[in-house]
């Protein structure tokens, strides 16, 4: 099984048409392995919905943590 970590970005935003902003709502990447066929077992975690552009120490620091915690789980 492939572990997924969703942390948002583009694939992930949203259009609103009155205010012409985008915004995160929910993660696509389900309906995006499922359109593409994909039949390699997938485990889809979102840990975030931050723009790349605005991800801090912080949030980089929950990527690592889930990293190495799946890595554990793993061994």
């Amino acid at each position: 099984m492939i572990q997924i970590f969703v942390t948002g970005g583009t694939f992930d935003k949203e259009y609103n048409l009155i205010t012409g902003e985008l915004y995160f709502k929910d993660t696509h990447l389900s309906e995006m392995f499922d359109r593409g066929r994909c039949n390699v077992a997938l485990d889809i975690k979102t840990l975030m919905m931050v723009d790349s552009l605005e991800m801090r120490d912080e949030d980089r620091a929950i990527i690592v943590y889930n990293c190495k915690k799946r890595r554990r789980a793993a061994s």
